[in-house]
């Protein structure tokens, strides 16, 4: 799975090893290039991590693990890794709430966490649900039924528009499973892809992306599409039409899996550009998501709009009409990782782009 980047090292999880062979949680070091497992999963405290860990603040990672020693339908985790410790928060009673919860957590401004269960549920066909890591409290959002969805399989995701995007593998018109909205503020789900084969067949994993600029959600089925074989297929949330983007026919790829990343065109490469990109400086870089961008007179004296996107192409920050030399730059509410930036002029001509790198 995502390994996530903490205090300098990697940490991921593992479906299986460790010392009992139900799963780890590893630490790398890219310096020393030493890695090891920091924490080995049993039954008793959960096995079998299928979804990645979240990083929720300097001392909590969460994640959830598909079985356990209670109810044998899966937990809800907080990993210390300052002290290598685990504590379960929650254990799933498959029947009332869901069972072998598998994806990755994401967090609302709220600090609420979301996270799927893809099998049982008073549905029969797995649930959406909230835990609140304040008061370990889980609430079931949605109910798979078929008719719905079966299966929500991947991680959800929290576009631009506040509302959250997932796929279940199953379900839906075609019983080849559907894409979804949930909006957190009126509780209201909404099938916006019945896929049907021609569009697509069941997604199995990963999660859409958005393309923050122009509205547009991406992902990707298994099979389905012209040669089913899979497709790459695109929602436009202005006008909520689908269209499939790429049929895979065994020669450029068959069964895609995962999720896509997206890099807007103009970030790809500097020199494609055209520019002199030395002349725009990020100080420091390495840096804590606060820094400063700077710009030469020439550029600024008539205005220029500087964009930063993460490496999903996610749009994180944005300032226009810049008629300063120096623009000083708070993200630090954003996660670890390699960050892209753009600097162009009111009219839409490229000045510059690079990268930067937010260490925690």
């Amino acid at each position: 799975g995502r390994k996530i980047f903490y205090d300098g090292n990697l940490y991921g999880t593992t479906y299986y090893g460790g010392k009992y062979n139900v799963g780890a949680i590893y630490i790398y070091n890219p310096v020393s290039n030493i890695d090891s497992a920091v924490f080995s999963f049993n039954y008793i405290d959960g096995s079998v991590t299928g979804g990645d860990l979240f990083v929720f603040n300097d001392t909590s990672f969460y994640g959830m693990a598909e079985s356990d020693s209670t109810n044998y339908d899966g937990i809800i985790y907080r990993f210390n890794p300052i002290t290598n410790k685990e504590t379960i928060l929650y254990n799933f009673n498959g029947n009332t709430d869901g069972a072998y919860p598998q994806a990755t957590f994401i967090k609302d401004s709220n600090g609420l966490l979301y996270g799927f269960a893809p099998q049982l549920g008073p549905g029969g066909y797995g649930t959406l649900f909230s835990f609140n890591p304040s008061t370990n409290v889980l609430t079931t959002l949605v109910n798979f039924n078929g008719s719905n969805g079966e299966y929500p399989l991947g991680d959800l995701f929290l576009a631009s528009n506040g509302l959250l995007y997932g796929m279940a593998e199953r379900g839906g018109s075609h019983n080849e499973g559907v894409l979804f909205s949930y909006n957190l503020s009126t509780s209201q789900y909404t099938i916006l892809i019945n896929f049907d084969s021609i569009n697509g067949r069941y997604p199995d994993g990963g999660s859409v992306i958005e393309d923050t600029l122009n509205k547009i959600l991406y992902g990707m089925t298994t099979t389905g599409g012209k040669y089913d074989d899979g497709v790459i297929f695109s929602y436009n949330l202005v006008t909520q039409k689908d269209s499939v983007l790429l049929n895979f026919d065994g020669t450029n790829g068959s069964v895609p899996s995962g999720t896509l990343l997206l890099v807007p065109d103009s970030l790809l490469g500097v020199q494609e550009l055209g520019i002199r990109n030395y002349d725009i400086k990020i100080v420091p870089n390495p840096n804590n998501g606060i820094f400063s961008l700077s710009l030469p007179s020439s550029y600024w004296e008539s205005g220029a709009v500087v964009v930063v996107y993460n490496m999903l192409g996610q749009q994180v920050y944005r300032m226009t009409n810049i008629e300063q030399g120096t623009l000083n730059i708070d993200i630090s509410n954003e996660p670890s990782g390699v960050y892209l930036y753009r600097v162009i002029t009111e009219t839409g001509e490229p000045i510059g782009a690079g990268k930067f790198v937010i260490e925690k």
